[in-house]
């Protein structure tokens, strides 16, 4: 239930009622993956309090799908689009699938000793598809 309700307010900004206005969807994934990085590094450094490392890895994980809903609906045209081969988008839509996918297991598993090792691959993955971008 938290999950969902983060889930909600986390995009709840995103939406107007005013037609005039305009949201750079592209920046908005851009700025949410410094911020899904932030907290994915809070939770790794946060291990020793059990509180702080549940609301931090579950901030990360909310944040890791509206960072990832964000990037699908910014980029779209180009990522489902095959049609120049397999580009650099796609190795970062992909990567950053399964840092999804990894991340969200990871709250589902929790406090199980195996949720450590999907969280290391959510967060992993995370940083790979960050960098494939970036460089």
């Amino acid at each position: 239930m938290k999950l969902l309700l983060a889930f909600i307010l986390t995009f709840s900004f995103l939406y107007s009622n005013d037609n005039d206005s305009y949201v750079d969807y592209e920046k908005w994934h851009e700025y949410s993956s410094y911020i899904t990085l932030g907290l994915i590094g809070a939770t790794i450094l946060s291990t020793e309090n059990r509180g702080i490392h549940e609301t931090f890895g579950t901030l990360a994980g909310v944040s890791m799908v509206g960072t990832s809903a964000l990037g699908i609906y910014a980029h779209s045209e180009d990522v489902f689009d095959l049609s120049e081969g397999w580009q650099k988008i796609h190795w970062h839509s992909l990567i950053s699938s399964i840092a999804t996918i990894a991340l969200v297991s990871t709250l589902i598993e929790a406090p199980e000793e195996q949720h450590q090792i999907l969280g290391m691959i959510g967060g992993i993955s995370a940083v790979i598809s960050f960098s494939i971008v970036k460089w």
